[in-house]
């Protein structure tokens, strides 16, 4: 279990991050600025980790970061960004500058934070064994030179004990004197290297170019591949002049060949191991984004669905439209990476956060000194996007200069970066989104209406969730699973009552699917289990019952004088037939719920009639 420092300054950062992390049974600390996780690591706690927002109040992530690095017992910690604010290149660089190991984008997925926390743990652990490893191995190898050290300078004294160490010691053992002679040489030394004669000349040997080097620095060690009779090892050689004789060298050599190999075997099975790790990622990646995420299945879905499935292999222009909350970015990222160009980038833009003087800029990118402030040349997001997706969500919101900018480059599919002459030809597949009625705001005047036409070639609607209420049952039960996992509560919550599901379905979801996501994640967070009741949802879907005198009414027959009398809908329920159902479709224009409110029952039970009478051909026509 590892210990990790969190720094975000909102308080559901922090909360989400904590969540997400002790699930993944780690210790999590918490500090809301810099200054506060600066005192912590002064006082002396000990982290394994840290796990940074960029934008800060007062010292910045990247600051804290250079801090970090400048430290002693911090400067090999791995350190991970995660911001939601600067996610462009310039930034991203800036925190790899400032000493961050990776970085992460908001909103964050809990699989993918515990996976990169994972490798980098994995990672910092893999360094600290290498090291310590080098510094087992230097020791030894201080300490034998040490002791042959304190040898050679006994050498006067005691000449015949020195030979029988110096055969003795499993390291090669060469001593030569300023003419380049062979004084003497032990036997690992005679073996490796063929110095059998005493006086051999140097250069005759395989060490003349490491005792050349030895000779221009005075003393020190070096790594060297020296040919030997088995063949070319790897050797660390360390020479100096004997203390007791100045005239001679003594070089001592030891073979690390298998040592490297070992090290360079454990390193690729890491890099391999992390490689596969990453394909893992990308393959869960991918998969979160097909349609087969798309939850559903009524008639209207399974038409989208198959929409979806003859565009995803095609290089054409794409309109999706649909209420907020339907799903539009969800489709389109299935279009992309359900398709033949998954591999290629899908770069999303909402152009409703992009001000009219930075289009140009942030669409076609820019040259190094086109402006104030371009201190390097940035790529556009239609570059960005060649030979993959750009998804424009929110095309609605552009201004109509965006908007004259835009059609320039899908008229001619050609870029040019602010502050260059050259012209670039991109090509790329535009996947657009509005929530907005276009066709209406080109009659308005706020949308270009040759735009518009360049935009519509292909258009796929999603229909809002209150228009496939049958599917509402099916998407509650995946959310459920969904946030329980998230959550870690799958074992505490496992399934929701009949009477909150028809809470469920007598909603009209002005929201959508996502407001639906956010009910149940609200409800799993509070809910008591293990199965959610209505007083487990928000009071907006229950706070409004329907009393009787509320029930429309509608005329019926009697065998009194008066040929027709009003009847409150609901005692009718049990007299629905075929004719009735199809009638209050009609009247209602289709409208599934109006349709059962004026018959007085639930859409669960107007649903099942349907079902029950085989009309759903008939009305699907």
């Amino acid at each position: 279990m590892a210990r990790i420092l969190v720094v975000d300054d909102l308080p559901d950062n922090l909360a989400l991050a904590q969540r997400h992390l002790t699930g993944g049974e780690h210790d999590v600390a918490l500090a809301p600025d810099a200054e506060t996780a600066v005192q912590m690591v002064e006082t002396g706690q000990i982290f394994d980790l840290f796990i940074l927002d960029v934008v800060l109040p007062g010292m910045s992530g990247y600051e804290f970061c250079e801090w970090l690095r400048q430290r002693k017992d911090t400067v090999d910690l791995p350190v991970l960004f995660i911001t939601g604010e600067r996610a462009d290149l310039p930034d991203r660089l800036q925190g790899f500058r400032s000493g961050a190991n990776d970085y992460l984008l908001k909103p964050v997925d809990k699989r993918e934070l515990l996976a990169r926390v994972d490798v980098l743990l994995r990672l910092r652990n893999a360094l600290a064994d290498v090291r310590s490893s080098n510094e087992r191995l230097s020791s030894v190898v201080s300490q034998r030179t040490k002791a042959l050290k304190e040898a050679m300078r006994e050498l006067q004294e005691h000449q015949a004990l020195l030979e029988t160490m110096l055969h003795q010691l499993p390291a090669a053992i060469v001593v030569f004197d300023l003419d380049r002679r062979l004084v003497t040489a032990n036997e690992v030394a005679s073996r490796t290297f063929g110095l059998d004669v005493v006086g051999t000349d140097l250069p005759a040997t395989v060490l003349a170019p490491v005792f050349e080097r030895f000779t221009e620095l005075g003393k020190g060690r070096l790594r060297a591949f020296l040919e030997t009779a088995e063949g070319a090892r790897v050797f660390e050689v360390e020479g100096s002049r004997l203390e007791t004789d100045a005239s001679r060298w003594l070089l001592h050599l030891v073979d690390v060949t298998e040592r490297e190999r070992l090290l360079e075997k454990a390193k690729g099975r890491e890099v391999a191991d992390l490689i596969k790790e990453i394909e893992v990622l990308k393959d869960e990646l991918h998969s979160r984004y097909r349609m087969s995420r798309v939850i559903g299945t009524s008639a209207s879905m399974r038409r989208l669905a198959e929409t979806v499935d003859k565009l995803r292999h095609r290089f054409g222009t794409i309109l999706i439209r649909g209420e907020s909350g339907t799903g539009k970015e969800l489709v389109a990222r299935a279009i992309h990476f359900d398709g033949n160009f998954a591999d290629r980038s899908f770069v999303a833009v909402n152009c409703g956060a992009i001000p009219d003087a930075l289009f140009e800029s942030e669409f076609f990118g820019h040259k190094r000194g086109a402006f104030t402030g371009a201190d390097r040349d940035k790529q556009g997001l239609i570059a960005q996007a060649e030979g993959g997706t750009l998804f424009l969500d929110e095309i609605g919101e552009l201004s109509m200069e965006a908007q004259a900018k835009l059609l320039r480059f899908l008229q001619d599919g050609e870029v040019r970066m602010v502050g260059s002459a050259e012209v670039r030809r991109v090509r790329c597949r535009l996947i657009s989104a509005t929530h907005r009625d276009i066709a209406q705001m080109v009659e308005e005047g706020s949308f270009r209406q040759d735009l518009y036409f360049r935009l519509e070639a292909i258009q796929v609607e999603i229909p809002p969730l209150r228009e496939r209420q049958e599917d509402i049952a099916t998407l509650a039960r995946y959310f459920l699973r969904v946030k329980a996992i998230e959550n870690s509560r799958q074992d505490e919550i496992k399934g929701i009552s009949r009477e909150a599901m028809r809470v469920l379905e007598d909603y009209d979801w002005p929201g959508n699917v996502r407001e639906l996501e956010s009910i149940f994640e609200r409800a799993i967070l509070l809910g008591s289990g293990p199965t959610l009741q209505v007083e487990d949802l928000p009071e907006k879907l229950t706070r409004r019952p329907i009393t009787r005198q509320e029930l429309p009414l509608i005329p019926v027959k009697t065998r009194s004088a008066r040929p027709l009398e009003l009847e409150p809908v609901r005692t009718r329920r049990r007299r629905l037939d075929p004719e009735t159902i199809l009638s209050a479709l009609e009247s209602s224009r289709g409208n599934r719920k109006r349709a059962a409110e004026s018959l007085g029952v639930s859409r669960s039970t107007f649903y099942r009639k349907i079902e029950e009478f085989g009309l759903q051909s008939q009305i699907e026509k």
